[in-house]
Formats: structure tokens, sequence, C-alpha cells
């Protein structure tokens, strides 16, 4: 992890300067220096991480388990088609990660866990990619429009024959059927098979009963899975609710590369939202909401970092709107630079979501900086201490929060005052996608 420090003193000519660091992982060479009111954020660029932590012996054991033969390695597909494979696996051979997350992505976890068992990989994207470089992962490219994307798929897949296949929620599950009874399965459960709410004991008999009929969906989709690796409780939970608990199961803990050091707060006037901008991120509530009361609150911005659909509409609209700022696209370091300038995130997500986890928070949390989140957003316990939670879909709610921690001090600092949030977990390689994944493998091995 880079852990970066926001220093008063610190000068940009002051070249001597190494990053204050609990982990002791990165102090050296000085990368830049960003100005953040008229003090220096400082990030040292670093090599790649490692993200992947397996038992000693594991990769010798995996492979008697497999009973491979002499030169044959053990085959793992990913089939996510997200967008950045070509951009991660550049970065992944140049031996650097992704400057535009805070956080290890999925695509470069699975570089390194191939590389780590010795395998050979196969990842799939619907943008150009370069050949293969140094490292055994192939990249299989699909037009996301063709017409006859699931059959090519399945084909590459069966072709390649993996002894493991993991699937993300980002493709149809129809195409699980097709594939899981011949090859072991893993079902990556990032996003909710239905909305939170449904839930809920209070939720509605409407609610119910389209809960139960997308559950009986999904169960025939998914009974020939053999493991789930899940990015919240909340995911694991609806899963199980499907197909029981008869199977190899991980909840991980995204892997942060970069932390600001926690600034102290001390009243609320800077929002922040960092996300999708497009019309099911609820970017457009909090936009809303801003400029209906920015007339009572004068002292109120709202600055929006992230990219989509809406970007353009949003960058032409900013400078027409008091207090209101577009900021950038995605960017790692502008993202630390604006949560340290920030008092309060915003979490909008719309009622129907389907989001499995907060896109944007425990990158805030463990920086001291508190959140407004949707009902609809799964927390995890030690998250919520330090988020005020709104009715999801409710602007008139929302604004109700906001003009109450703008105008009472005393309640916003002690919100505030219960962060930073422990940043251990999103250190710990264990816990990663790469390492849940691995194990999950292990098991499936064993007991074939």
């Amino acid at each position: 992890m880079i852990r970066v420090d926001i220093n008063p003193f610190l000068n940009p000519n002051n070249d001597a300067y190494q990053t204050n660091g609990r982990s002791g992982r990165f102090l050296g060479r000085l990368h830049k220096l960003v100005e953040c009111n008229g003090r220096y954020l400082s990030v040292t660029k670093s090599k790649r991480e490692k993200f992947i932590e397996l038992p000693e012996g594991f990769g010798t054991q995996l492979r008697n388990d497999l009973a491979l033969v002499e030169d044959e390695k053990p085959r793992i597909s990913y089939l996510s088609l997200a967008n950045d494979v070509a951009r991660v696996q550049q970065y992944w051979v140049d031996g650097v990660h992704d400057p535009k997350s805070q956080k290890a992505t999925y695509a470069g976890m699975f570089f390194e866990l191939v590389d780590a068992l010795g395998a050979q990989g196969q990842l799939f994207s619907t943008k150009d990619t370069k050949a293969p470089l140094e490292q055994p992962v192939q990249i299989e490219r699909f037009d996301a429009s063709s017409a006859n994307l699931i059959g090519q798929v399945v084909a590459r897949i069966q072709a390649f024959k993996p002894h493991l296949l993991v699937i993300s929620p980002s493709v149809s599950p129809d195409i699980i059927p097709m594939l899981a009874q011949d090859f072991p399965t893993v079902y990556y459960a990032h996003s909710l098979l239905w909305p939170a709410r449904w839930d809920c004991d209070d939720a509605s008999l409407k609610e119910r009963l389209k809960r139960w009929v997308r559950s009986r969906r999904f169960k025939n989709k998914l009974k020939n899975v053999k493991g789930v690796i899940a990015a919240s409780d909340v995911c694991l939970r609806q899963f199980r609710a499907i197909v029981g608990n008869d199977y190899p199961e991980e909840t991980v803990t995204r892997q942060f590369l970069h932390v600001s050091k926690p600034v102290e707060k001390k009243s609320m006037r800077n929002l922040l939202y960092i996300g999708g901008l497009d019309d099911w991120s609820g970017v457009n509530a909090a936009v809303a909401v801003f400029k209906a009361i920015k007339a009572d609150l004068p002292n109120l911005t709202l600055s929006l970092i992230g990219e989509g659909p809406k970007q353009a509409e949003y960058e032409e609209m900013a400078p027409t709107v008091d207090g209101l700022r577009f900021v950038s696209k995605f960017d790692a370091t502008e993202q630390m630079k604006q949560v340290a300038m920030a008092d309060l995130l915003i979490v909008p997500e719309i009622a129907q979501t389907l989001t499995g986890m907060p896109f944007y928070l425990p990158e805030a949390l463990v920086c001291g900086l508190p959140a407004l989140v949707s009902s609809s957003v799964p927390l995890r316990d030690d998250e919520e201490r330090g988020c005020v939670v709104y009715k999801a879909g409710d602007q008139e709610d929302m604004i109700r929060q906001i003009r109450r921690l703008y105008g009472d001090t005393a309640e916003y600092k002690d919100l505030a005052g219960k962060l930073p949030l422990n940043e251990d977990p999103f250190r710990d390689a264990s816990q990663s996608w790469g390492s849940g994944i691995a194990r999950i493998f292990g098991h499936i091995a064993r007991n074939q």
C-alpha cells in the first residue's frame, strides 16, 4: 500500500520527503506532490504489490490434486467481460498498478493469481487488447453487440478446458448452465440477485412475490455451481437463500493501494460524490438535492468525480450552478486529494439498485471522511458508525440529513469523531479476491 501524508510543512522542493507509512513498505523515491489547500499531498510511485497469499506448498498440492501430467499447467478462466482488461494488462506487463484506481483491480489480481499458481489463464474483453506479453494469460476479444455473444464465449471456454471457471454477474446468468456441468464453476457474487429492500421484514407482498420468482429463476441457473466468492455479506446471504450452504464460500475484502492520512473534520460544508455518472447510480438525485438547497446553504459545495454516459452533461452543467464542480474522471490521486478536502461523501444509490457493495465508501471512511448513504447500500457493521443513512429514493429525507449536518456542527463532529475506520482488513492479502479464489480452487480440486 502507498501511505499518503498531507503535511502543512511539506514543500514541493523538498526532495528528501518520504511517505509516512505504518506499513513501511514504500519509503523512498518521491514521485509527485499535489497541492491541497496550501498543503501538499505526496504520492510515492511503487512497483506492483502482491495481493495473493497462499500457504506454503499450495501450488504443488494443487497440481497433485488435479492429477496434472508433467508439463501441464492448471487452467483458470475468469469470465467477466470487464472493460478495463486491456488497460490493466498493460500495467501488469509494466509492473505497476492502474492509476485510475485506489484499490487492486480484479483483473490485476487474476494476472497475479495465474502467475502465483504457475497456471494458464483466460480472460475476456469487449475492447481491443494487445497480444499477451510475458504473462501466461490469453485475452479473448469479443464484440459486446454480437447476436451470438454467449455462443462465442462458450466455444472459447470449451476449447480452453479450464480446471476452474469463475463467472461474474457482469455476464448473463443464462451462460452458467451451459458451462457449469462440464467445468468446475465458481460464482463471483458482487451484485445482488434482487434489491436488498425485498429482504426486509416490512417488504410488501408484491416485493416478496418478486423475490420468490427471482430466486426460483436463479436456482435453476446456479444449481451446478461448485462454490461462491462474495463481495459482501448480503451477496453471500442471497446466494445461500437460493442454493443452500453446502458450497465452499469466501467473503472477500477489497485491497487498497492508496490511503490518505486522516484529516480532522470540523464542519460540514463540502460534499463529494465519486462513482458512475449515469441514470442508475443516484448521482442525478444528489445533484438535484444540491441545487434545491444551495440557496439556503450558501457555503455548501458539491464536487463530482466519475465517468459514464452523463459525464458531458455534468461537465457542461457545473460552471452554471454555484458551488457545483466536475473535478475529473476516475483518478486515484485526485480522489485522495478531494477526500482530504471534503466534509461528507454522498453515496446516493437508487432504491432498486443491485449493487452488492458501495462503489466508493471504505476508501473515504479509513481517511476519516463520514458519509451520507442511501438505505439501499449494504453496509458492514464497522462502516455504519461513520455513516448517516437516509431512505433510498427519498430526496426530502436526503435534504433533511444534509441540513441537519450543515447546521449542527457538534453533531457533525461527533459523527466524524467515530472515524477513521480501521484500514487493516483492507491491507490483508489473505482476504483478497485472488486469495479467496485460490482457496476455493484448492477445495474443489481436493474433493472432485
